[in-house]
């Protein structure tokens, strides 16, 4: 799929991943929002919930943590409902990276939490409702896979369009906690 692929430093974004992967997203479907307008009206805030709301501050390089599957879709869901779409974001959690290629085969875009550069799991410094924060999180877009070549496609806020090795991909995914 085309998913454009906003570089999240470019747009001032240092921990600002899921709000750029969600505008990656939106912009597929032509809403032509912008990632910082993602971030600041739309993403909410917290100083220690990380599940519903973003943990800290997405453009800071030192004061940012992450926000969760759950919170990442109320935000899609508010910003679609807001713009009349009948379009809906579904938390999809738990789902195995293979079984969310089907929605790929539907032509869905599926954001997806992995690691930066997809290295393994780094240090994890919180836990809360089931969910992790670990040093190196990070939120991309999977938005293709070819099973002959073993291969998925990926939207990347920071390493830009990039391919990698089905397996490997679903690997991380699950130890980021699906």
């Amino acid at each position: 799929m085309a998913v454009p692929v906003y570089n999240q430093y470019a747009a001032g974004l240092p921990k600002g991943c899921e709000s750029a992967a969600l505008t990656n997203v939106l912009n597929y479907y032509g809403f032509g929002v912008g990632p910082c307008e993602m971030a600041d009206r739309w993403i909410p805030r917290s100083s220690w919930d990380y599940v519903w709301c973003f943990w800290g501050n997405l453009h800071s390089y030192n004061n940012g943590n992450e926000i969760c599957a759950p919170g990442l879709n109320r935000a899609a869901n508010n910003f679609l409902a807001s713009r009349g779409s009948k379009l809906r974001s579904y938390d999809v959690s738990g789902e195995s990276l293979y079984d969310l290629c089907k929605y790929l085969d539907d032509g869905y875009p599926v954001i997806i939490w992995t690691t930066v550069h997809q290295g393994n799991v780094g240090n994890i410094y919180a836990r809360q409702g089931g969910y992790f924060a670990c040093s190196n999180s990070h939120t991309v877009v999977l938005k293709g896979y070819d099973p002959q070549m073993n291969k998925v496609m990926l939207s990347d806020t920071i390493d830009g369009c990039t391919t990698y090795d089905l397996d490997w991909i679903a690997w991380v995914y699950k130890q980021r906690g699906a």
